[in-house]
């Protein structure tokens, strides 16, 4: 999908183009602020992978209010806790992690925290960052590559990702204005 010029916004900030799923769980106050703009259905954003723009589309909306709503979403974004700007990844989840990556073939490739469609974070191999991307490199033989969009970042900063209960668990910081999910997948 082309964006419009006015869609063009920092990696930091929801666009057009930004998957409705990620928005709900990642803007605080975001199912509000949809459900005022007349997309009441931000259940059904779990079962597809629609981005805002067409959602917007889907239920009417003006350009106009559909930039409305992208500036309301982005003012409750950054009104959100600052965050660090880091992952970290314990020696047994590094481990846990190369072990993976050898057995299904994918050394040299790194890992992605995203959301995935169903609302929670999932790790998946990636053969680069995407753009904007920041890229978290732990050392070791080979060593494991965590990539995070800045979106993503600004609301798991300092989350940790470990290896435990026959899984990996994503650790958000006590303060965290985010309920943590049981852990992490996808990989």
């Amino acid at each position: 999908m082309k964006k419009r010029k006015s869609d063009r916004r920092p990696e930091s900030q929801i666009s057009g183009a930004t998957r409705l799923t990620e928005i709900v769980v990642l803007v605080p106050g975001a199912a509000e602020i949809l459900s005022a703009y007349g997309l009441h259905c931000v259940s059904c954003v779990w079962r597809t992978g629609e981005t805002l723009e067409e959602g917007c589309l889907a239920h009417g909306s003006s350009a106009e209010m559909t930039a409305e709503l992208l500036d309301d979403l982005n003012r409750a974004l950054a009104k959100a806790s600052a965050r660090k700007e880091t992952i970290e990844v314990t020696p047994a989840a590094v481990a846990g992690l190369r072990a993976i990556a050898l057995q299904e073939k994918r050394s040299g490739q790194g890992l992605a925290v995203i959301v995935d469609e169903g609302g929670s974070f999932c790790l998946e191999f990636r053969a680069a960052p995407e753009a904007g991307d920041r890229a978290f490199v732990f050392k070791g033989k080979p060593p494991v590559s965590v990539f995070v969009s800045p979106l993503v970042l600004r609301r798991i900063g300092g989350a940790v990702i470990d290896a435990r209960d026959g899984g990996f668990k994503l650790d958000l910081p006590e303060d965290a204005d985010l309920a943590a999910p049981g852990s992490i997948g996808c990989i």
